[in-house]
């Protein structure tokens, strides 16, 4: 599982445009890692897959986004989260 995860973790990284159908699919099995992304649809996975990237935060660090229009979600694979209004 921790295998799969660095797989995709590698290739989210690369630009979309360059995921060719093979990529895309190794990707998806690396998402089915997670159980909260195995139960999506595969049309959605393969979406996730294709369209999604990844960002990678150090230890401990504070992101805050604030003002920006909503265009994308979230999923933390690994860490927490806080949701402050």
């Amino acid at each position: 599982m921790f295998q799969n995860l660095q797989t995709g973790k590698k290739i989210l990284i690369v630009d979309f445009t360059l995921v060719f159908y093979e990529i895309i699919f190794q990707v998806m099995i690396a998402l089915r890692a997670h159980k909260q992304i195995a139960n999506y649809p595969v049309r959605m996975q393969k979406l996730i897959a294709q369209y999604g990237f990844l960002e990678c935060f150090e230890e401990k660090r504070c992101i805050v986004k604030q003002g920006h229009p909503p265009q994308a979600f979230y999923y933390i694979f690994y860490g927490s989260g806080l949701d402050v209004h």
